[in-house]
């Protein structure tokens, strides 16, 4: 596979930050490492290939244009797919977009409704019809499988919603589509179905699949020693419940404040209800799940239906039904910028009604660790950065626009010692990584959405088979 890649030059990089726009040249250093990192994206050797590709991604922002490039001068679909693997990487890593300006502009067209994909009677390879998939909504590109061996597939759909052409498009591929791992450094991808089922429910920009199912007997036995009213003394039952494991994700073109998964109803093949959130069962906790702080993706929601002492249908349980409820930023946001934060000392700013200070306590490796604090009226208090603002709206930038999210943030609370031992405000601790790879000075900057529009879109999944 050597020898594919043609030579490229060097070229300025604009790209559309979230703060703005910023330019950005590659350094004769960096050319000739990412000359040399693209060449190893047609090695032989897979490992090569996937090191080459996380390495591009440590270099940041900066290797877009290079990559670009790459990629529309090669004809290798392997190589093709490797950089748009780097692209992919550098928009999760680095909050930066990577496509092109009218992708952006797309994606903000839709608004919360579903992207519509169209495609004439084509036969392209399954990496450029993914493509345009990601042209036409402004999603992310999605990478197609390695292991693929179809060829060229014909395909055809027509003002069809996102998720259903793609559900189209696996189904005639023999592929399912598995959501990114921002904390993996992982792209949303298809692979090959291999015999495994692909159900789920579509609506809207939301997609619901079922990950798996499970069922447990419950043995009770009961007896009392003192009399309660008129209730048995003596009991024994059985008890069977099935635990539905559901996994939940959005188009990612949409910046999502918050996400939260219901299930409302189970119903058998014969019609009789196996769950409802109205019933005594139907704990928060048991049919409820919200998004994680910085990820298009959650999962699994957990739902226990428990059936009594009857047995189930040992071959089919029936129809899920529940609703996502999508909370989208939209228009301009607002955004809280501490300046300086890695030179020494503690930084403040006002937030809100909140003072905040933050601080440097380690760096090592490329990775830094900043502590935030909140003070009101000169007494602690708890960061004012709750549930989804904590992880995706923190973000390390430099004085290029170059925008690092937070790898992990960490809420902490300290002890004071004493006889009565008393937890002190709640504080964060950011870990950013990469930023060996980018200089500059560093602010923190918090963003938040201007305003936000809330929708429930309701799913359903019929011919749920039993464990």
């Amino acid at each position: 596979m050597m020898g594919r890649l043609a030579a490229w030059a060097a070229c300025v990089v604009t790209l559309a930050a979230a703060g703005g726009m910023c330019a950005a040249e590659l350094t004769p250093g960096q050319k000739l490492a990412a000359d040399a990192l693209i060449q190893q994206l047609g090695a032989k050797e897979f490992a090569a290939r996937q090191k080459a590709v996380e390495r591009l991604i440590e270099l940041g922002p900066d290797v877009v244009g290079a990559v670009r490039k790459t990629m529309a001068e090669t004809n290798d679909n392997e190589v093709k797919t490797r950089c748009q693997m780097v692209l992919n990487g550098i928009t999760e890593k680095y909050g930066v977009r990577t496509d092109a300006g009218a992708a952006a502009a797309k994606a903000d067209a839709w608004g919360s409704g579903a992207s519509k994909i169209t495609i004439q009677t084509t036969t392209e390879g399954l990496d450029e019809i993914l493509r345009k998939f990601s042209e036409q909504s402004g999603n992310a590109q999605i990478l197609a499988p390695e292991d693929f061996e179809g060829g060229a597939v014909k395909f055809s759909v027509k003002e069809m919603n996102y998720w259903d052409a793609l559900d189209a498009l696996c189904r005639q591929t023999g592929c399912m589509y598995i959501p990114g791992d921002r904390a993996r450094s992982r792209s949303a991808r298809l692979i090959l179905r291999k015999g495994l089922e692909d159900l789920g429910g579509n609506s809207g920009p939301v997609t619901v699949k079922l990950e798996s199912t499970r069922r447990q007997t419950h043995f009770r036995r009961f007896r009392s020693y003192i009399p309660i009213g008129e209730d048995t003394h003596e009991d024994t039952t059985w008890r069977t419940k099935t635990c539905l494991f559901l996994r939940y994700s959005w188009e990612d073109r949409l910046k999502a404040v918050s996400a939260e998964c219901t299930v409302t109803k189970v119903t058998s093949p014969g019609g009789k209800v196996l769950y409802s959130e109205e019933a005594p069962e139907a704990s928060d906790d048991a049919r409820r799940r919200r998004a994680p702080e910085d990820g298009n993706c959650y999962g699994p929601l957990h739902t226990d239906v428990w059936t009594g002492p009857e047995p189930l249908d040992a071959t089919m349980l029936g129809t899920v039904e529940g609703t996502v409820r999508l909370a989208v930023a939209t228009g301009p946001g607002k955004e809280t910028r501490i300046d300086h934060v890695t030179d020494k000392g503690e930084k403040t700013a006002t937030y809100g009604n909140v003072e905040l200070s933050v601080k440097e306590t380690s760096r090592e490796e490329g990775k830094l660790v900043l502590e935030v604090r909140a003070t009101r009226k000169g007494r602690r208090v708890n960061v004012p950065l709750e549930g989804d603002a904590a992880g995706s709206n923190l973000f390390l930038v430099d004085g290029r626009g170059t925008r690092l999210k937070p790898q992990e943030v960490v809420k902490e609370r300290e002890i004071k010692p004493g006889p009565e031992a008393t937890e002190t405000a709640q504080h964060l601790l950011a870990t950013f990584a990469g930023i060996g790879n980018a200089g500059g000075d560093w602010s923190l900057v918090i963003s938040e959405p201007g305003k936000t529009e809330t929708k429930d879109y309701p799913f359903k999944i019929e011919n749920v088979p039993g464990p």
